[in-house]
């Protein structure tokens, strides 16, 4: 599973194509044939292509469902800060903000599972 960010590559090896560059993110997981070298993808979270966050993103599939935490680094013109749980259907059953101002403040969640938590 990866997020794309949207960008082109920066930093391919000369003559390689870089990719195109669009306005939204998208996280997308894969099946990897290491024999054949290749790559198939098999899910794709691009919530409707609305959110884009050029930087310092992520995305992490809990183990045990398959729920997957989306974080978006930079939304909104690298103003805000954005957490969307997925649960494993890709159903977004939360989607929470917060301003930022860079990578500062979001830039590798993970899931925490809430029998896991501990409050004093």
């Amino acid at each position: 599973m990866l997020m794309n960010d949207g960008s082109a590559s920066v930093n391919q090896p000369a003559g390689a194509p870089a990719g195109k560059t669009r306005g939204y993110s998208a996280v997308s997981a894969y099946t990897i044939d290491a024999a054949g070298r290749s790559a198939t993808e098999v899910r794709r979270f691009d919530y409707g292509q609305t959110v884009h966050s050029s930087i310092c993103s992520s995305a992490y599939e809990a183990a045990a469902d398959g729920s997957v935490l989306v974080d978006y680094a930079v939304a909104d013109n690298i103003t805000h800060a954005r957490l969307v749980g997925l649960d494993p259907g890709q159903n977004a059953v939360f989607d929470f903000h917060y301003p930022t101002a860079g990578c500062n403040t979001s830039w590798n969640a993970q899931p925490i599972a809430f029998d896991a938590m501990r409050f004093q």
